[in-house]
């Protein structure tokens, strides 16, 4: 049953049920007295309220529309329904490209998760991937592989499966993409952070969007007045933390990032590296994005150090909105003047770092050929249905 079905239904049956018990009532229980005219109130003021919280419900789903950190709300339900377009036939939030588009351009792939694919971001034009192709022009063309949850592993296969051969590929990474080795070693995140409406109660707040808003609402205010006080965020905090420190699951997610090397190099590629710290804890996550950015630095690989651009330029706005903690779309321009100002420079003169600015560079290799100009051999073909 659809949503607006069963609205429609309810309506229905409000109507039905107030245009019979009312002359009922005034049928059956005849004269006037007290308890008559409290009786008749009391059903009125029962039908009335039924209509204000029907009439409630309709203006939450229509509208409330908000992405949400925690991602499965009804009111993000209604941000995905409404925003997250287009889709291609690869089943990313990107535009569909054939061999007649792409034509003879330079390809740039940009890979990652939610953050490349534009988690709060209501337009894809305001993605930083989308901004970094109007800013190149018409030379160049500029394709998202990205989907929400997305850990290395998954984005290499992204890269691999994707059937046009870039001359660049812009990775990006952000702190918690540790999981996804860790997690096939048998390490498992903690409990989370979400505290369910007792069973009784779910599948109200489950389907209704009115209280599904009342009830996402306020644990929110009780859970994250003070995070510091949440012993299960702190929890999470220090079980990221412990994965970086811990020496096989570090050595392990080096091979992952390794691997991206590895991939670029074989392929004649050039690789450029974004890393996203934690949009709220910048200093908190600094160590752990810092590890990341030396990693790849060390092996001359051009990055984009997000949290140094962040201290740089001081934006307004950090995040999406106040429950989603994505990069706002400031963010994701000052993002996009970043690897612009990386990708535009000769690969000859760039300097090994730039203080300030979050660019750390090193020495890239040129491109030596543009790719084929019609899609990738059948055998790496892969097509991921969302």
């Amino acid at each position: 049953m659809t949503y607006t079905f069963a609205i429609c239904l309810i309506i229905v049956a409000q109507v039905g049920l107030a245009a019979i018990a009312i002359p009922v009532f005034r049928s059956v229980w005849k004269g006037d007295s007290f308890l008559r005219r409290l009786a008749q109130n009391m059903l009125l003021a029962f039908f009335a309220l039924l209509f204000t919280l029907t009439v409630v419900e309709v203006a939450c789903k229509l509208l409330f529309v908000q992405s949400d950190g925690i991602n499965f709300t009804l009111a993000s339900r209604s941000w995905f329904e409404r925003y997250w377009q287009p889709i291609n036939s690869l089943g990313y939030r990107d535009y569909e490209w054939t061999p007649e588009k792409v034509g003879n351009r330079k390809r740039i792939v940009v890979v990652g998760d939610s953050f490349v694919a534009g988690g709060g971001v209501e337009k894809i034009e305001d993605r930083f991937s989308n901004q970094l192709g109007e800013k190149l022009g018409d030379d160049y063309v500029v394709m998202t592989v990205a989907r929400n949850g997305w850990n290395t592993r998954q984005e290499i296969e992204g890269v691999l499966a994707y059937p046009y051969q870039p001359d660049i590929v812009i990775f990006s990474y952000y702190i918690n993409d540790i999981e996804g080795v860790a997690g096939r070693m048998g390490i498992s995140r903690p409990p989370g952070l979400l505290i369910y409406p007792p069973d009784w109660l779910r599948p109200l707040v489950d389907n209704s969007y009115a209280l599904n808003f009342a009830y996402w609402r306020l644990f929110r205010w009780h859970a994250f007045a003070d995070p510091n006080q949440r012993t299960d965020i702190q929890t999470y905090q220090n079980h990221l933390r412990a994965l970086y420190k811990d020496p096989e699951v570090w050595a392990a997610h080096q091979e992952e990032l390794q691997e991206v090397c590895n991939l670029t190099q074989t392929q004649q590629l050039q690789l450029v590296v974004v890393v996203f710290p934690d949009m709220l804890k910048l200093e908190e996550t600094r160590d752990l994005s810092g590890r990341v950015v030396d990693f790849f630095q060390t092996r001359g690989v051009a990055i984009v150090d997000v949290a140094a651009v962040i201290d740089a330029e001081q934006p307004k706005r950090l995040i999406a909105n106040s429950v989603d903690t994505h990069p706002s779309v400031e963010v994701h321009t000052l993002v996009a003047d970043a690897l612009y100002a990386v990708i535009t420079e000769e690969p000859t003169s760039l300097p090994t770092e730039k203080q300030g600015s979050g660019l750390v560079r090193a020495s890239l290799q040129p491109l030596s050929g543009k790719g084929a100009d019609t899609p990738r051999n059948a055998s790496h073909e892969r097509v991921y249905v969302p």
